[in-house]
């Protein structure tokens, strides 16, 4: 069992990684189309 939860926790962890840097590069590109 907790092997199966921390391998459930890495992958969300993963997945907040990746919707971080998602909406890092949307606010950037929002910054470039303003200036």
């Amino acid at each position: 069992m907790p092997v199966q939860n921390d391998k459930q926790h890495q992958v969300s962890r993963r997945e907040l990684l990746a919707e971080l840097r998602r909406s890092e590069a949307q606010y950037k590109s929002t910054i470039d189309s303003m200036t």
